[in-house]
């Protein structure tokens, strides 16, 4: 048994290529909107993590990654344009063995 199929361009969709996909997102025409705020709870020792924004995935960040790290990580992500963080608590690291939140 042997399928043949196409490798679409960018977005255009199904088997023979000629379904084309709507856009995905934010309109970007849009006005008076406010910026989007995540707050993030970490809690672990050891070990790494990655963070999922619009499709995109973060490479592993270490759980004991400082402020500016985090940051870059973040930033690093293609679907992520910009990005501010603030630690709640006075850590040094992204993660502690109590509470605390990005």
């Amino acid at each position: 048994l042997m399928y043949i199929g196409c490798e679409c361009d960018p977005s255009y969709t199904g088997y023979d290529c000629s379904i084309r996909e709507c856009p995905k997102g934010d309109d970007p025409m849009t006005t008076g909107q406010a910026d989007e705020v995540q707050l993030f709870q970490c809690i672990a020792s050891t070990g790494s993590f990655t963070l999922t924004w619009k499709e995109a995935t973060s490479e592993p960040i270490p759980v004991t990654a400082s402020i500016t790290t985090f940051l870059k990580a973040l930033l690093a992500m293609s679907t992520v344009r910009a990005a501010s963080v603030d630690f709640s608590e006075d850590g040094i690291a992204v993660c502690s063995t109590s509470v605390s939140q990005v």
